[in-house]
């Protein structure tokens, strides 16, 4: 069953793939980049409806309308000036891997183990960062491999993960 499970991610990934090649295209090619972009907002709402509440649509959309949006300057910026690889990859590893496929083995996996499943755990194990940032959230909860003296919390939380 697990193969078949990967099988599926699979096509399902290399699915996404060729509509996201489509939406560079189309979002590149388009005179009228924010019309372009709603209808990628219409097209993930009608193929993901269940997984992301209407006001997140309803958000998107109203952040792509507004081009004094800093989130939309941002995206303007990537199009104008990121390699469509690059693009391309940040949608699969992101937009599928992360929200589509990720958000349904997330609540999936709430409702199963009745607990809060986080969508995203970060860790750092390098140590790199002083955490004395203004505003710095991970400065509360930090725990560095240094202080714990091993990588076993690394690897213990990378097996629970799976």
């Amino acid at each position: 069953m697990k193969k078949m499970a990967g099988l599926k991610f699979q096509a399902q990934r290399a699915a996404f793939s060729v509509a996201a090649d489509a939406v560079l295209k189309y979002v590149n090619k388009n005179d009228d980049r924010t019309k372009a972009l709603l209808k990628v907002v219409d097209l993930t709402e009608s193929f993901a409806k269940d997984r992301f509440k209407p006001e997140s649509y309803e958000a998107a959309r109203k952040m792509i309308q507004d081009p004094e949006n800093k989130w939309m300057q941002y995206l303007n910026r990537l199009f104008d000036e990121v390699s469509p690889n690059v693009l391309k990859t940040t949608a699969l590893n992101l937009g599928f891997d992360a929200m589509l496929y990720g958000t349904k083995v997330m609540h999936e996996a709430r409702e199963k183990y009745q607990c809060n499943v986080p969508w995203l755990i970060l860790m750092d194990p390098t140590s790199a960062c002083n955490l004395k940032c203004t505003g710095c959230w991970a400065a509360s909860s930090y725990c560095s491999i240094k202080e714990s003296g091993t990588f076993s919390l690394c690897n213990c939380c990378g097996a629970e993960r799976q």
